[in-house]
């Protein structure tokens, strides 16, 4: 008799608990709710509280686009770029300039490009077409990257120069002008 009274107890403690977090979690959406609603944003932490969204842009900080190579590299192509006119973009999303085109595996080939870029894309000054796209290598580079990279912009019939200092890039340059309609 005694086992079915502790059984009965458990039950009733386990219930209780259960109302208890559906009671807390009501509150904080609630609050969360109501700030929202207030202008104020707000999230909810590892915990469950509720986080002013003041506390949240403590977690991040500026960092430098370019590394000093980078950097570097970017200055020299400036004025390659205006003797040939063309536009220097830096870090451009392969996804902001290239489609993907099947339909019923769209999210499978978006996901290899989402989160990739190309360190830098020349455009012609008068009709932003892309004339060529630069990969500075450097020991960051892996050789899986870097082949997913040459076949995606020769199927997109776009030239890419690989490098790892500025000489490279002007010769290539030169070729890929000389051939192109720029």
């Amino acid at each position: 008799m005694n086992w079915g009274i502790l059984i009965v107890i458990g039950i009733i403690i386990i219930v209780l608990e259960i109302a208890s977090q559906l009671v807390r979690n009501k509150k904080t959406n609630e609050k969360l709710h109501k700030s929202n609603s207030n202008g104020a944003d707000a999230t909810l932490n590892s915990t469950g509280a509720v986080e002013p969204e003041e506390e949240i842009y403590s977690f991040y900080r500026r960092k430098y686009l370019f590394t000093k190579n980078e950097f570097y590299f970017y200055k020299q192509l400036q004025k390659i770029s205006e003797e040939k006119n063309l536009i220097p973009l830096a870090k451009v999303r392969l996804a902001d300039f290239v489609e993907v085109t099947s339909k019923s595996d769209y999210m499978k080939y978006f996901a290899k490009i989402r989160s990739k870029h190309i360190d830098f894309l020349l455009l012609d000054k008068e009709t932003l077409k892309i004339v060529v796209a630069i990969e500075l290598d450097d020991n960051s580079h892996s050789n899986e990257k870097d082949e997913f990279k040459n076949k995606l912009f020769e199927q997109i019939n776009i030239p890419l120069i690989r490098c790892k200092g500025i000489g490279t890039v002007e010769e290539q340059l030169q070729t890929i002008l000389a051939n192109s309609n720029c």
